[in-house]
């Protein structure tokens, strides 16, 4: 009687602990030891992103103990602000800046007792004609709405984009200093972030055609109906700056088709396009940074986890209802 009561509080105690919040987190075990810090992922903000918040999208900030445990903020699927000094046992951190979880897009960091640990981060941006200026005929409009993806070898796995937002002529995402992948109008291009700066995607233009049709490629044998951009014909549009093939139909003075013909077609940059520096309040007692920290992890890294983003922290894999763990 006596050894079922004291097996039932020690299951009640180690349940208690279990659930207990720490300071809004889920921590694992080995993340527990130790002094604390704090992590902060730095906020930039440019005038232009000011003053067209429609178009801005902020990166949320996912963090995870290198065994692959999610340290929740307890909100929007575990995910923490920019800005925000958020406190940690020192340790060794995975951090991720995007939208979603993502195993393709974490970098290294580590916390030191009483200091603050700097993620840094960059944006890139794009501006194009309002949508009242832009041509029509032969031609969609296009807003501001850029995604960036990082190349995992095999696939590009989105990171972050502001297609949930209403970018008219101005867009801009948040990315952690690295090289991604950046797509505007179906155009990919590949872009060094750099932190406290703002890239301008390079942008110029193309058009208008006399052709019935004509589409703009990226590479000369692409299917121009699956990866071309229709060119107007009643005024000329944005698109990135960059070596491109024009693809158009020609047809004869009687209206007969002839053939489609394509050349080569260089699109140069126009107006302010390039990387800006950015300023920010860094914060108090700020660390220097570890050798390893800003360090992407490897897909094989990722791998030798056998259960990535499904568990919150390392208590899962107790067992709570079969044998007393104590």
């Amino acid at each position: 009687m006596n050894d079922t009561f004291h097996a039932a509080i020690r299951r009640l105690v180690l349940l208690i602990v279990v659930l207990l919040p720490v300071t809004g987190l889920l921590l694992s075990g080995s993340a527990m030891a130790g002094g604390k810090g704090k992590l902060y992922v730095a906020s930039y903000l440019s005038p232009d992103n000011a003053k067209n918040k429609d178009g801005v999208q902020y990166a949320s900030v996912f963090i995870y103990t290198p065994k692959g445990a999610q340290i929740s903020s307890g909100k929007g699927g575990g995910a923490w602000l920019p800005g925000q000094e958020i406190p940690l046992p020192a340790g060794e951190y995975w951090v991720a800046l995007g939208q979603d979880e993502t195993q393709y897009n974490l970098f290294h960091y580590t916390v030191e007792d009483g200091k603050t640990t700097v993620v840094d981060s960059g944006w890139v941006s794009v501006a194009t004609l309002p949508l009242a200026e832009q041509p029509l005929q032969d031609c969609a409009q296009v807003p501001a709405t850029i995604r960036a993806y990082v190349d995992t070898g095999s696939k590009r796995a989105p990171i972050i984009g502001n297609d949930t937002r209403k970018p008219d002529e101005y867009g801009a995402i948040q990315l952690h200093p690295g090289e991604h992948l950046v797509e505007w109008r179906g155009m990919m291009v590949t872009v060094t972030v750099e932190g406290g700066k703002d890239y301008r995607l390079p942008t110029g233009f193309v058009g208008p055609s006399a052709a019935p049709e004509a589409y703009l490629l990226r590479n000369q044998d692409d299917d121009p109906r699956k990866k071309g951009v229709p060119i107007c014909t009643d005024g000329a549009m944005h698109v990135l700056a960059g070596t491109y093939w024009v693809r158009e139909l020609i047809v004869r003075n009687d209206g007969a088709e002839v053939n489609y013909q394509t050349t080569e077609y260089q699109v140069d940059a126009e107006g302010s396009s390039g990387y800006s520096s950015l300023g920010t309040d860094r914060p108090a007692n700020a660390k220097a940074p570890a050798a390893d920290d800003g360090r992407r992890i490897t897909s094989d890294e990722v791998k030798k986890l056998s259960e990535w983003g499904t568990k919150k922290s390392d208590f899962d894999e107790l067992d709570m209802f079969g044998a007393d763990p104590l």
